[in-house]
């Protein structure tokens, strides 16, 4: 793609993301430029980055801002850098507002289980053994017959008084915890803490994406017209006729010789082109000329020049001068104007000439 030498005129950008407001113009980037040294790239790729950072680069020259990846440089011999955050740091956290009234108490939880029963107490002593009943009176010895009934029981002696009553066991485990009452109503909200001051504006973020290339400007002047070519020599003046004497009108003199015909005017034209391309990743400010020469037997009549490159920035090469180097020959200069044309990548400078025989 070929390029021309007219001046290029940049409009202000403005930049708006989530409350931060940068305007970049032709003479400043606010948010804070930094120096060529300086570096705000981070981890964090993307526009913005993880942590919410834009980055920008902006042409010291043109002012021209491209938005670039966080994680991204910028050239270093023209372009300064510009990074934002997307939001401040929070402010101070507000007072502690009052405590609310306390609520109701609960219901009261459900009696535990009983405890296990105590140990047994001591037996108490023994009663007094009851009176022995007398004996019957012994009968007389006959035949031995047989044994006689037994005699009555006795009545019983009384019973004791009851034993102490032995020491209570100990209590058993305490019953589970009742479920816990409805909490109450909730207090009144305590009044809201003062106001934080704005933090600090945090980092400038990545530039936005490079603006729209702007619309081709208007063509350049025409080049000057070539000489023209040179008059016939006008023809010899014819004698002048004798005056005739007053009176009649004399016979007309003869008319004159015609003078020669001048040279032939231009014919044909044709266009003649020389080409030169730089080496690769030719540095900041290295010039590139090529000419156009016309071939014997024609002249110079105008001509132009053209530049292309590899480079994806085609900004890199400029055409710098166009011009009639001599009576045959049309002089074109190529420059790289920013940084360097990137690893591989060449300009190619052409010349073009019209001659005319």
């Amino acid at each position: 793609m070929g390029r021309d030498t007219r001046s290029r005129r940049f409009v202000p950008v403005l930049v708006a993301t989530c409350g931060v407001v940068v305007l970049l113009g032709s003479a400043a980037i606010a948010g804070g430029a930094q120096s060529p040294s300086s570096d705000s790239r981070t981890s964090f790729p993307g526009i913005p980055s993880a942590t919410g950072v834009f980055a920008a680069c902006y042409d010291v020259l043109t002012y021209r801002v491209r938005l670039v990846r966080a994680d991204e440089g910028c050239e270093r011999d023209v372009e300064r850098r510009a990074s934002w955050n997307r939001t401040g740091p929070p402010g101070p956290r507000g007072e502690r507002g009052a405590a609310g009234e306390r609520g109701a108490a609960g219901a009261r939880g459900p009696a535990g289980a009983a405890g296990a029963a105590g140990a047994t107490g001591a037996p108490g002593p023994q009663g007094s053994q009851g009176a022995t009943s007398a004996q019957g009176a012994q009968g007389a010895q006959g035949d031995p017959g047989p044994a006689g009934p037994a005699g009555a029981v006795g009545p019983a002696g009384a019973t004791g008084p009851a034993g102490a009553a032995g020491p209570a066991g100990p209590a058993g485990p305490a019953g589970a915890a009742g479920a816990a009452g409805p909490a109450g109503p909730a207090g009144p909200a305590g009044l809201p803490g003062a106001t934080g001051s704005v933090g600090p504006a945090g980092p400038a973020g990545p530039a936005g994406p490079a603006g729209a290339t702007g619309s081709v400007g208007p063509a350049g002047p025409a080049g000057a017209a070539g000489a023209a070519g040179p008059a016939g020599p006008a023809g010899a003046t014819g004698p002048a006729g004798p005056a005739g004497a007053t009176g009649p009108t004399g016979a007309t003199g003869p008319a004159g010789a015609a003078g020669p015909t001048g040279p032939a005017g231009p014919t044909a034209s044709q266009r003649v082109t020389g080409a030169a391309t730089s080496a690769a990743n030719a540095g900041r400010n290295v010039l590139t000329t090529a000419t156009a020469t016309c071939p014997a037997g024609t002249v110079l009549l105008g001509g132009g020049g053209q530049i292309t490159t590899t480079a994806t920035q085609k900004e890199r090469a400029v055409l710098v001068s166009s011009y009639a180097s001599g009576a045959t020959t049309w002089t074109a200069i190529g420059v790289v104007a920013v940084a360097a044309l990137g690893a591989g990548n060449t300009m190619t400078v052409t010349a073009q000439a019209v001659c005319t025989t």
